[in-house]
């Protein structure tokens, strides 16, 4: 029963049903399943509220559900990953952090030389982009590469997968997948060619 909340959760991540996600993720932890389901669980939905997708994301709630695998006594197959995750996370917000302080001093800076312009009614946003979830069979080939690769330690194998989804032209390929791995890649503690800067890149 555990695992098919799981699996539903998994599927509705694909589908960026994000709030349908958590609601079976959080159904998974209220059944007390073995140990690797519950971590499982909490893995995905770090991963749901860090989604770049996902309207409700919060870089914070991520970060605790991360730091809940790395902090558990016992040896976690997701303790890597979710390692990479902290990392990637804590630069993120260190990062919106200076952004804003510097919003903040332009801000400062064109009030005193010019008077408040109109601020616009939050109804007034621009809809973002609609994005496509289509996947091209050619893009998926190379992120599953990708992904072997990776698993091998293979870094510069796995980028130059991630880099040839990015330069097809087909509309259908999975480039948003692909500059995340990307960003994974660049943070991982084990990447000799480790870039943070590159990893941030990605995911903004």
């Amino acid at each position: 029963m555990a695992e098919e909340h799981l699996s539903r959760g998994q599927d509705f991540i694909s589908q960026r049903e994000f709030d349908a996600a958590i609601d079976e993720f959080q159904k998974t932890l209220s059944l007390s399943p073995p140990k690797p389901l519950q971590e499982d669980a909490i893995f995905y939905m770090g991963l749901v509220y860090a989604h770049f997708a996902n309207p409700k994301r919060n870089y914070e709630k991520s970060l605790q559900l991360f730091l809940k695998i790395l902090n558990d006594p016992a040896p976690s197959p997701l303790f890597e990953q979710a390692k990479i995750w902290v990392g990637v996370i804590s630069e993120h917000l260190e990062t919106i952090k200076k952004i804003e302080k510097l919003k903040e001093s332009i801000k400062e800076r064109e009030y005193k030389r010019e008077p408040p312009k109109e601020i616009p009614k939050e109804g007034v946003k621009a809809k973002p982009p609609e994005i496509r979830i289509e996947e091209s069979k050619e893009g998926r080939e190379h992120l599953l590469r990708s992904q072997k690769f990776l698993a091998q330690g293979n870094f510069e194998g796995a980028i130059g997968e991630n880099q040839k989804v990015l330069a097809l032209s087909d509309p259908k390929s999975q480039k948003d997948e692909a500059l995340f791995n990307l960003g994974l890649i660049y943070a991982h503690f084990g990447n000799p060619q480790r870039d943070p800067e590159k990893s941030l890149e990605c995911f903004k």
